[in-house]
């Protein structure tokens, strides 16, 4: 909710974290399909590469504290163990 009410004017509203979007945690316009198209056009797959075209809203991991202290929503889960630390907050989340 709190992306969607950042997108309006905005060709891509997305988090980030210092240096580096979270370009799943975005919303999209649709004005962004031709320079998607171009981009898988020349096998360039980092999503981020074409938010120099387009009206990006950068909103920093600092605005979303309110919404997740404990920033969960950007827990990688690439090993049995992040699995398991991802399963124990699930469980402390659902009680």
């Amino acid at each position: 909710d709190y992306l969607c009410s950042q997108a309006d004017g905005y060709d891509v509203s997305v988090v980030k974290d210092g240096a580096y979007y979270q370009p799943l945690c975005a919303i999209y316009h649709k004005n962004c399909l031709p320079f998607i198209e171009q981009q898988l056009a020349h096998y360039q797959y980092r999503v981020a590469n074409f938010f120099a075209n387009v009206h990006v809203r950068a909103i920093e991991m600092s605005e979303l504290i309110p919404l997740d202290q404990d920033g969960i929503s950007f827990l990688n889960i690439n090993t049995p163990d992040d699995y398991r630390i991802a399963q124990e907050i699930a469980s402390r989340e659902l009680t």
